[in-house]
């Protein structure tokens, strides 16, 4: 029985380290954001934010629905910011499932619709659902930066929108204009060095995903064959079902990965499934050989 639990706990940590590993080759990495683009999004969440404070009526609690084309998520999440930090309303806290997603890097899953922003409105519980849409989020061709989209106050009462307000924001953007007949020497935003850092998802190509993949499930379960071994001494078929399910997590977690965390379209959804089903078979058929050889 010790000996079964040690090779357990040896497994594990070759498992820990594996996912560490998978951690670094498989999810998507932070990116710089533009300074431009952070600009024009600082200028948009500051006139939502008046917006807000000026079409919010009696309200008092709010949910904050993540923006839909936000991969960066600096919108959300600073608008987010604002509204804790000012306390014009009382947010409800993120999802636990969307602050991981946020921790890995990978896209939270969105509202696409109006509609479906307003049927979230039934389980909110709170007066006020706020949620937005980005239709441009990008730098031009002289590097300068636009914004533009719509967010959304939904009444949770009545399920319609209270409120709808513009998203737009350029970098170079006046505020009034000059006399006519005034000179105008145009002003030209001097550019950094180096863009700052948000969370900004940017996924690593899929051919080295799948590799990245192969290559630890492959490999997984020839370093660890002794504990295949020692299993399948044992003559358990439990033991053999532990072992296995534990391998087909590990697999699961891998090409989970693999696909970006995300079954948003079929092709992904039947990547996963089919990079899952064949490493189950790789590691039945690796215990299988391991049980032959203690025949």
């Amino acid at each position: 029985m010790f000996k079964l639990v040690f090779n357990i706990v040896k497994i594990v940590v070759f498992a820990c380290l594996f996912c560490v590993t998978a951690w670094y080759w498989l999810t998507p990495s932070a990116m710089p954001l533009a300074a431009s683009r952070k600009e024009v999004a600082d200028a948009a969440v500051k006139r939502m934010m008046e917006d807000i404070r000026a079409n919010r009526g009696a309200a008092k609690t709010a949910i904050l629905l993540h923006f839909d084309n936000d991969p960066t998520n600096y919108v959300s999440d600073s608008l987010r910011n604002q509204i804790l930090s000012t306390g014009i309303l009382d947010l409800e806290e993120v999802p636990l499932i969307d602050r991981i997603r946020a921790k890995l890097h990978l896209r939270i899953p969105t509202h696409a619709t109006l509609e479906e922003a307003t049927n979230a409105t039934t389980q909110a519980g709170t007066d006020l659902v706020i949620w937005g849409q980005l239709t441009a989020f990008e730098t031009t061709n002289d590097d300068s930066a636009v914004i533009n989209g719509q967010f959304h106050l939904i009444d949770a009462q009545t399920m319609q929108p209270s409120f709808t307000g513009t998203i737009s924001s350029t970098q170079n953007a006046t505020v009034a204009e000059p006399p006519q007949d005034a000179q105008v020497t145009p002003i030209v935003a001097e550019q950094p060095a180096a863009p700052s850092v948000s969370a900004y998802e940017a996924t690593v190509p899929l051919y080295a995903r799948i590799l990245a993949f192969l290559f630890i499930a492959i490999l997984l379960p020839m370093i660890t064959f002794p504990f295949f071994r020692s299993t399948a001494a044992r003559r358990s078929n439990q033991a053999n079902a532990v072992v296995l399910v534990l391998y087909a997590a590990i697999g699961g977690i891998l090409a989970f990965l693999m696909i970006g965390g995300s079954f948003a379209t079929p092709a992904m959804t039947a990547l996963f499934f089919i990079a899952f089903i064949a490493n189950v078979i790789y590691d039945l058929a690796m215990l299988s050989y391991a049980t032959r050889l203690e025949e």
